[in-house]
């Protein structure tokens, strides 16, 4: 039986740092951005959902007893995909998960804010989807209640995938939709933080090879910017208990550090908040010994957050 549980937004210490005109410049000469015809957005080649090298999915430790395997990652470089250029917009609201309607009425309250709250936009945004804890919620359908709460038909069509309902019901409606939309959060400061990191490199930096540019090179994205690598289980090491975890690499639960910039050893990227069953007071690592139980969970998170690896 799923208890009710819902998420702390205090992580939203990280913040969305704009690009500036130089860093765009310089982004556009590496060809890691490309001119947009909406000025609200910005076209990312998916090399930047890529991982560090296309050679290794694998990141291990030192230690034989830890290592992390990205799952999910883009292989067609030539791709691109849309940004937002502030998270705090109304395509900043809708890349959380929400429908234009409703991104314009949550950024409206937050435009008529009192100038003297403390309150961020993401306040705003999770005070939207408070109607999924209201017990009247509970008797809607699942299509119905998301709608209520403004979630796009996208995600609506992943949270009634039959595929995901025994994932989807370990936790109530309202705790997988605050992690979804804290999730896609957490990866647009990432996929900032990364174009950021780029443009520290100048606008000599070595490009991978890529074909020439076509109509279908600006493609919108769309989920299947990913593509799942083989994902059978690994090789059972002789005299070694496997454990397995599968997740999204920028979850808030945790102290929020992505798989790509993890150091060898200790991985906080996949520590589980505190309060949970058997954690009430401090983080804890939770896996499973069934690698299909893992996987059914790296593709929820997937599914939900096509953006940010799993």
């Amino acid at each position: 039986m799923a208890t009710k549980q819902s998420l702390d937004w205090n992580y939203t210490d990280k913040v969305l740092t704009e690009l500036t005109e130089n860093e765009v410049t310089i982004l556009e000469a590496q060809k890691m951005l490309f001119p947009s015809p909406d000025a609200n957005k910005r076209k990312v080649s998916v090399a930047l959902l890529s991982p560090p090298s296309s050679d290794d999915s694998c990141s291990d430790s030192s230690s034989p007893s830890l290592s992390v395997c990205f799952r999910s990652f883009s292989t067609n470089l030539d791709r691109t995909f849309d940004l937002p250029t502030s998270g705090e917009s109304v395509q900043g609201i809708e890349f959380m998960g929400f429908t234009h309607d409703a991104a314009v009425e949550i950024y409206r309250r937050w435009s008529n804010r009192d100038p003297t709250t403390p309150d961020r936009i993401t306040d705003y945004v999770l005070g939207y989807t408070y109607t999924l804890r209201r017990k009247e919620s509970e008797d809607k359908t699942i299509e119905a209640a998301l709608t209520m709460a403004g979630i796009n038909s996208e995600l609506r069509a992943v949270f009634q995938d039959t595929r995901f309902e025994q994932v989807r019901q370990t936790q109530p409606l309202n705790y997988w939709v605050e992690d979804t939309i804290r999730t896609n959060f957490s990866a647009l400061i990432e996929l900032y933080s990364r174009l950021k990191q780029s443009a520290k490199l100048g606008p000599s930096i070595k490009q991978p090879k890529r074909a020439h540019f076509t109509s279908s090179t600006f493609v919108p994205a769309t989920p299947t910017v990913h593509s799942s690598v083989d994902a059978e289980a690994p090789a059972r090491l002789p005299d070694h208990t496997m454990l397995y975890k599968g997740t999204s690499s920028d979850t808030p639960e945790g102290p929020w550090r992505p798989w790509i910039r993890e150091e060898e050893g200790e991985r906080l990227c996949i520590i589980s908040a505190p309060y949970g069953d058997f954690n009430k007071d401090s983080g804890a690592y939770y896996f499973s010994p069934e690698h299909d139980t893992a996987e059914m969970y790296r593709q929820w998170a997937e599914a939900r957050c096509p953006f940010s690896e799993s």
